[in-house]
């Protein structure tokens, strides 16, 4: 169902797609794309990657209709696993009714809430042209979903590989829009309410969770004071995961919390790109990121 959800979205979004060039930033990102040049700050390494990937492996139509079509697939994609949230919440939360009963709620449910999340004025509008809110939309919905799955690997390896897997979105997302670290504190929130509703078995085990809260948290404040290009807000940040991994440490999980850093940083290299493609004159090249005072600027977003 969540394919075929993805099916009717994305048929409707071709259907209303942008024929070319929109209003406001669209045209600079596509130029951008096209060029691998730098838009304007924060410069959206990853979103003009992705795109330059995209439209070189879809070469149909013109080329700014082929990145507004990228738009819509990540919105019909967002679609497709805000189905599997809701339809996965409703099934637990139905428990108690008729299995037919049961599977109509959740399944309707579902449906409703993809199809609501995609044409929604703001998000439809967003979807038909080349914008980086459709590929943060996207990770915010993924996100969503790993959360549940995590949920549902308790207990297992698999579910710090998830969270691993979570950390490493969450950082890679900077490079296309701080939109997508919204979700943060809902993760974290959704740690600690499943954490605490259904305590795991042994001691050792609840301390463990309990740091891999931690740690996230630490993280996600972290990477905003990064993403911000923020000093205060780093150190503070910087703080909290210090405050995390030590607590990590107390329970076994320094080399976790130390992983996960480091899988955050890597996610965080795209804008490693702005540096090294702006050495080279791209066009465009705004703020011209070819220096380490001047990338900061960029993150910074000074104008």
């Amino acid at each position: 169902m969540a394919l075929a959800l993805f099916a009717l979205v994305l048929t409707g979004y071709i259907l209303t797609l942008a024929p070319s060039v929109t209003f406001w930033d669209a045209g600079e990102l596509i130029a951008s794309i096209h060029n691998l040049g730098i838009p304007h700050p924060p410069g959206t390494p990853l979103f003009v990657l992705l795109g330059h990937v995209w439209a070189a492996l879809f070469p149909v139509g013109e080329y700014a209709w082929r990145t507004n079509l990228m738009s819509a697939t990540f919105s019909a994609a967002a679609a497709g696993f805000f189905f599997l949230v809701a339809h996965d919440t409703l099934r637990l939360g139905t428990a108690g009714l008729a299995p037919g009963t049961r599977r109509l709620v959740a399944l309707g449910g579902g449906m409703a809430a993809g199809v609501m999340s995609a044409f929604s004025f703001t998000q439809w509008q967003n979807s038909n042209e080349t914008e980086v809110y459709s590929v943060a939309t996207f990770t915010i919905a993924l996100i969503c979903w790993l959360c549940l799955r995590w949920r549902a690997a308790r207990g297992t390896e698999r579910s710090l590989r998830l969270i691993l897997l979570i950390v490493y979105l969450a950082g890679i997302s900077m490079g296309n829009h701080l939109l997508a670290l919204l979700v943060g504190p809902a993760v974290v929130m959704f740690l600690v309410t499943t954490i605490h509703g259904s305590p795991a078995a042994s001691e050792r085990e609840r301390r463990q969770e309990w740091a891999t809260v931690a740690v996230v948290a630490g993280l996600w404040a972290l990477l905003i004071g990064t993403g911000l290009g923020s000093t205060p807000l780093i150190v503070l940040g910087g703080l909290c995961f210090v405050a995390a991994a030590a607590f990590a440490a107390m329970a076994g999980m320094l080399p976790f919390a130390l992983l996960a850093l480091g899988i955050a940083a890597i996610g965080i290299t795209t804008y490693l790109f702005l540096f090294i493609r702006a050495g080279q004159s791209p066009m465009p090249n705004e703020a011209d990121p070819s220096t380490w005072d001047a990338l900061l600027a960029v993150i910074r977003r000074e104008q």
